[in-house]
């Protein structure tokens, strides 16, 4: 009775081996005290394989490590703790969701009742503040400039102070970041240079003369990139020309057989050079005045509050920037173009109240 047993016949059973490709299996070593460490749970943060790898590559890059957190690091974080909200139709207590972090015109989730048992201080975000969304959707990261200071965020968003204030959000001269020289220039606001740019940048764009300029430059360059359109051309031309010589010394009377044999040789030297010609222009299709002053008319229409058309604009028109303490020089891509804007002038306009588009520029500093 054993040995007809399923289970008996199944032992002699040959079993095949399983082969598992290993390139889409993630696998790392574990150590039992990390799981000690962590309360004797196998939490995800033990076996992390992507951290562990990207922590393996930074300890071996070629560039001094610096932590963000802990006693030394760069910057310090907290989270809110959980609250029960106690919602109202409407109050002076609007309250946003992590994921709006990133949006243009961030709109809140609800209001919520000065009633409300929490710290709502700690929930107010603060400008220069970096922000990461930890739950829901995350890993969404966003600086905390004018648009999101001082807005109410619910908990479950990671904030991060920098120790150093004076360097989140500012731009600072290169050379001192990497100890290479000495400079003495303030680091500077990013938002207020940025906003600055962006504003001379679109005055540029809306000036018809300055967009004259710039297609001047682009048809003067157009015509110096391809050399072999006028080569072709001028070669055309000289074939041309020997053939109408050749035809009127053949109606004079005078025809040879070399007559016959040079008036072919130049006709078919005019059919390469207008076959070249035809082909070198339709792989360099030349671009019309009209064409380019129509597709720069179109940056006229971008919204500079888009960080994605802002980005658009200075890559586009902007050559390089210079910033001294009592000025800024802002170098466009063509001829000439260059704009001065002293700081003195500046704030005479702001306090003239001029109706300047750079009115509600902060200080620099």
């Amino acid at each position: 009775m054993v040995k007809s047993n399923l289970a008996y016949k199944a032992q002699d059973t040959v079993v095949p081996e399983v082969v598992v490709n290993e390139s889409p299996i993630k696998w790392c070593a574990v150590a039992l005290s990390d799981v000690i460490a962590r309360g004797k749970r196998l939490e995800a943060s033990v076996f992390d394989v992507e951290a562990k790898q990207a922590r393996s590559l930074i300890a071996k890059g070629k560039y001094t490590q610096s932590f963000i957190g802990g006693a030394s690091g760069m910057a310090s974080s907290y989270v809110c703790g959980r609250f029960k909200r106690i919602w109202v139709e409407k109050s002076d207590m609007p309250i946003y969701q992590p994921s709006s972090i990133v949006d243009i015109k961030p709109t809140p989730d609800g209001y919520i009742s000065a009633k409300t048992k929490t710290n709502i201080g700690n929930l107010r975000v603060k400008e220069n503040q970096i922000l990461m969304t930890c739950s829901g959707t995350i890993g969404k990261v966003s600086f905390v400039s004018r648009t999101l200071a001082n807005k109410i965020f619910s908990h479950d968003l990671l904030r991060i102070d920098c120790r150093k204030p004076d360097e989140a959000g500012y731009y600072k001269c290169v050379s001192v970041k990497k100890k290479r020289t000495e400079c003495h220039k303030k680091p500077v606001r990013k938002e207020w240079i940025e906003d600055l740019v962006v504003g001379e940048t679109m005055k540029m764009v809306m000036d018809d003369k300055a967009i004259e300029a710039i297609v001047s430059m682009l048809m003067d360059l157009q015509d110096r990139d391809n050399v072999n359109v006028p080569l072709y051309e001028q070669q055309l031309r000289e074939a041309e020309t020997a053939i109408s010589n050749l035809l009127n010394a053949i109606q004079q009377g005078i025809l040879t057989r070399s007559t016959k044999e040079r008036l072919e040789e130049l006709e078919n030297r005019r059919d390469e050079l207008e076959n070249r010609l035809a082909c070198e222009k339709l792989a360099k299709p030349k671009v019309s005045a009209e064409f380019m002053t129509f597709w720069l008319h179109r940056f006229r229409k971008l919204d500079v509050r888009q960080q994605s058309h802002r980005k658009m604009l200075i890559d586009t028109f902007i050559n390089a920037i210079f910033l001294y303490d009592d000025k800024m020089v802002i170098t466009f891509n063509y001829k000439e173009g260059t704009k001065t804007i002293t700081f003195a002038e500046l704030q005479e306009a702001i306090s003239n109240n001029n109706g300047s588009d750079l009115d509600c520029i902060a200080a620099p500093y």
